[in-house]
């Protein structure tokens, strides 16, 4: 009995050492399987993580783009609204200064022919005119006082200066408004439009009537009539 046991013995604790063995080997295994499952599952942490950071920096560069971008149309806008107020405010003053020089020069030509009463107002003066008879002296003769109208229009039409005629009809004068011969400014420039001398007159009155009767709604007037 005690030829066998000995044998026996080694080979169970031969078969305990193998299974130890495949223990140790085992763990060793699962061990290796954990510490390759955390590497990996660090690595994947890693990686979302720099995808994350990437994905905040792009969107925070996107956010800087569209706040700069979104600064540059605002600040191109308010500098639109600065030109346009500026260019408004040119022109304004453009016609401005045209209306004050328009008003001296009208003023200049009203003093320096004698009318008192603006662009549209009337100068009367009277002339006195002898009906001599054959059997009355000279200075027995009758006399007729004659009244008449002139309007700063009439004078600046008659004088063919365009530029004046286009300043009264801006300061109000009427291009309808007859004298005490019955005439116009149009009929007497027509009246001394040698050569087409006062074309220019006649085309200031003409654009000066129109205006006046779109003011007031009415039709055109036809062709060749003279106000």
């Amino acid at each position: 009995a005690r030829v066998f046991a000995a044998p026996l013995a080694r080979a169970q604790a031969d078969e305990a050492e193998a299974e130890r063995a495949e223990q140790q080997r085992r763990a060793e295994r699962e061990a290796a399987a954990r510490r390759s499952a955390e590497a990996e599952r660090l690595r994947l942490e890693e990686a979302r993580a720099q995808q994350e950071a990437k994905q905040r920096a792009a969107a925070q560069a996107l956010r800087v783009a569209e706040e700069a971008q979104r600064r540059e149309t605002t600040e191109q806008h308010e500098a639109a609204k600065r030109a346009e107020a500026a260019a408004r405010a040119a022109a304004a003053e453009r016609v401005a200064a045209e209306a004050r020089m328009r008003k001296a020069e009208v003023a200049a030509f009203l003093r320096e022919n004698g009318f008192t009463n603006g662009a549209g107002g009337p100068k009367k003066s009277t002339t006195k005119v002898k009906h001599p008879k054959k059997s009355m002296t000279k200075a027995r003769c009758p006399k007729t006082c004659i009244a008449k109208t002139k309007y700063p229009l009439h004078t600046a039409a008659k004088r063919g200066c365009a530029a004046m005629v286009e300043m009264l009809l801006q300061e109000g004068a009427d291009a309808a408004q007859k004298d005490s011969t019955g005439k116009t400014a149009v009929q007497v420039a027509q009246r001394v439009n040698w050569n087409n001398s006062h074309a220019q007159v006649l085309q200031a009155l003409a654009a000066g009537a129109s205006m006046v009767r779109r003011a007031r709604g009415e039709a055109p007037a036809a062709a060749g009539r003279a106000d």
